[in-house]
């Protein structure tokens, strides 16, 4: 079985979309894992930059929220 890389990253993709839709269907929509799959498949992010700006939001965040 050959498997060409176009086919995986399409693949990803589609996967990718669905966690989107899944997390925003089930009132997930504005979590660190929602943000970091948003990232990495809209904006081209490593899974390790993506995490990292999320924390980093998270830490912002909480400075308003405490505030």
């Amino acid at each position: 079985m050959t498997t060409n890389t176009n086919t995986i990253i399409a693949d990803l993709n589609r996967t990718l979309s669905d966690v989107i839709q899944f997390l925003d269907s089930n009132g997930h929509s504005d979590t660190k894992t929602r943000r970091v799959v948003d990232m990495v498949l809209n904006h081209d992010a490593s899974y390790e930059r993506a995490v990292f700006v999320a924390n980093k939001e998270d830490k912002i965040n909480e400075g308003y929220i405490n505030a």
